[in-house]
């Protein structure tokens, strides 16, 4: 489990952005490297996928024993995506011996959000309202940025009931076997604001 706290700075969202760029340029300059070089093994990182290995098999155009393609690694990273079931991939391309190439095919799954609570709960805002401010919906996909977007939302609807010193932190469980992601903040209200 993760415990995060509610600030949130530009960096956290532009460096996930440019990360992703680095990371998929970095894997089409691996693979130009190697293009036409034999692929000897695909290797997945971490081993156990969202998918069964037959699936991923019939899916890509990645084979083992055929020359590797760049349009390939593009059609690879395009349809793992569409599944919806990776939240990021990586193909990098490394020597395997004898003019081969190793790929691996590094993924990160995508959650859904399977389950929202929240605790120290101080009558208004009730936590009906507080959860529905959060627009945190069971069974759409989980995102950090998601989570101190809720966070954010509901720190407006505790302002607007006089709670102007509410701390909200959040912790979040992932399921591999559902890739449910199940969020519970803990509020910390402090005072009401009086007239």
């Amino acid at each position: 489990m993760s415990v995060q706290a509610a600030g949130l700075s530009l960096g956290y969202v532009c460096l996930p952005l440019l990360l992703l760029l680095l990371l998929f340029s970095g894997a089409q300059l691996s693979a130009q490297n190697f293009e036409g070089s034999v692929i000897a093994r695909i290797d997945f990182d971490p081993p156990e996928q969202p998918l069964p290995s037959e699936e991923l098999n019939r899916l890509l155009p990645l084979k083992t024993g055929t020359p590797l393609k760049l349009e390939d690694v593009r059609q690879s990273l395009q349809k793992l995506y569409e599944t919806g079931r990776f939240a990021d991939v990586v193909i990098d391309a490394v020597p395997a011996g004898a003019g081969g190439v190793a790929i691996r095919i590094a993924t990160e799954r995508t959650y859904f959000v399977g389950g929202v609570s929240i605790d120290g709960i101080d009558d208004p805002p009730n936590r009906s309202q507080l959860l529905t401010a959060s627009k945190l919906e069971l069974g759409t996909p989980f995102a950090e940025t998601r989570a101190t977007q809720a966070i954010e939302n509901m720190q407006e609807r505790l302002q607007a009931n006089g709670f102007y010193g509410a701390k909200l932190l959040y912790e979040v469980g992932r399921n591999t076997t559902t890739e449910e992601a199940s969020v519970r903040f803990r509020l910390e209200a402090g005072k009401r604001a009086r007239f």
